[in-house]
């Protein structure tokens, strides 16, 4: 089917998404660049994984709540 324009359905209003959170997204192909590690160590960043998409998704009730946390808090190195 061929169409004229491009036309996204509105999704349900959402709150915060990562309350008291602040994503700060670095791409590299291989080992994080030195320049990239100044800058964590600076900002005192704590690496944690996270879903953008999904997050977004179950906050919109597009799809039910994961029964585990989106957000995942890394372990700190024993």
């Amino acid at each position: 089917m061929l169409v004229n324009e491009w036309k996204l359905e509105a999704v349900s209003a959402a709150g915060p998404l990562l309350p008291d959170r602040v994503v700060c997204e670095f791409k590299f192909r291989t080992a994080m660049p030195a320049l990239f590690k100044g800058i964590v160590a600076d900002l005192a960043l704590t690496p944690t994984p996270v879903s953008k998409y999904r997050t977004f998704v179950q906050s919109t009730g597009l799809v039910p709540q994961a029964a585990e946390p989106v957000v995942q808090e890394r372990l700190a190195d024993a």
